[in-house]
C-alpha cells in the first residue's frame, strides 16, 4: 500500500467516526436515543474497521512482511 493511499484512508476513518457522532447528535433531536444509535452504528463502526485494518497493517509494515510503498516520482 502506499502511503498516501494510507493516509487518505486514515482521514476517511477519522471522517466517518465524526459524522457518525454529528448524526447520532442529531438524529436524537428527531428520533428517540436508539434509532439515533442505530442510525450512526453503521459509520462508527466501518471507520473503526478501517482503523483496524490500518493498525494491522501499520504492525505488518513495522515488522516488514509488508512495507509502505513511497510513490514513485513523475519522470518528466
Amino acid at each position: 500500500m502506499h502511503r498516501d493511499r494510507f493516509v487518505t484512508f486514515a482521514l476517511i476513518a477519522f471522517g466517518m467516526i465524526i459524522v457518525g457522532f454529528i448524526t447520532r447528535a442529531l438524529s436524537r433531536l428527531v428520533v428517540d436515543t436508539q434509532t439515533a444509535t442505530l442510525i450512526a452504528a453503521p459509520l462508527i463502526l466501518g471507520g473503526f474497521g478501517i482503523v483496524i485494518l490500518l493498525t494491522c497493517l501499520s504492525i505488518l509494515a513495522y515488522l516488514g512482511v509488508g512495507p509502505l510503498k513511497t510513490p514513485m516520482p513523475d519522470s518528466d
